[in-house]
């Protein structure tokens, strides 16, 4: 999965994150409306770029940051690596051809899984 630079950035390998997916949804009403879901919860960050945690020292991860930042000159992603069953395989597969993708960054220690609602425009300003 890619994600944006800027966020790429505070992320690190063992961390936990939330995958969002937004996209447009056909409403009980038949109004199609915009809504977000949390698809995926507290999955592990297996590396960022090229970064797989595997406890580089000092110039070897230097290297690695240069080589990071002549990278991202050319991009305005970097790529997630995660562990993900096969059904979340799946599941990230579709999400990312029906909708956009956020990467939502968990605080650390917070491994517990949540029931979410759908987020609506609609229920955010009742």
């Amino acid at each position: 999965m890619t994600v944006d630079n800027n966020v790429a950035s505070m992320i690190k390998p063992d961390d936990k994150v939330d995958i969002l997916l937004t996209f447009e949804a056909m409403m009980k009403s038949g109004a199609r409306q915009r809504v977000t879901v949390t698809l995926l919860q507290a999955i592990t960050v297996l590396g960022v770029g090229a970064n797989l945690g595997q406890g580089l020292d000092a110039k070897a991860a230097a290297a690695l940051r240069n080589q990071e930042e002549d990278s991202a000159a050319y991009t305005d992603s970097t790529a997630l690596s995660l562990a993900l069953s096969p059904r979340d395989a799946q599941y990230l597969a579709l999400a990312r051809e029906e909708g956009n993708l956020s990467v939502v960054l968990r605080s650390p220690g917070d491994v517990n899984m949540y029931q979410m609602e759908i987020a609506t425009f609609e229920k955010l300003f009742q």
